[in-house]
């Protein structure tokens, strides 16, 4: 499994895709937002790690937008979003064979 995170319009995009082509595994974009879908369905944060998982499989490229720097939110709901995401992606980047920091859309291999 791959993970790729960076921060918003940073070229994670293009290289997931490419990164999928290779390997022939599925590709999960925007992993912050199924998340954030999730959560509002009621869903657990550890249940939607393990469908994440599931879903990538070995071969499988998934992104994720970097959300934990800055302001800390005051809405409820975007701090355990937040808290939520920030604790999923350690256990995918733990998870995963390779993870890719992309910033001004270079890739800088963190792991792997």
């Amino acid at each position: 499994m791959i993970l790729i995170i960076g921060g918003a319009f940073q070229g994670k995009t293009a290289l997931a895709e490419k990164l999928a082509e290779e390997s022939k595994g599925p590709l999960i974009l925007n992993v912050e937002e199924r998340i954030r879908e999730g959560l509002l369905a009621g869903r657990a944060a550890e249940e939607l790690g393990d469908r994440l998982l599931s879903q990538a499989g070995p071969q499988g490229v998934l992104t994720a937008r970097e959300i934990g720097c800055g302001i800390v939110p005051a809405d409820a709901f975007e701090r355990k979003w937040r808290e939520a995401t920030g604790r999923i992606l350690c256990r995918l980047a733990e998870k995963a064979d390779t993870v890719y920091r992309v910033t001004a859309g270079l890739p800088q291999k963190i792991k792997g």
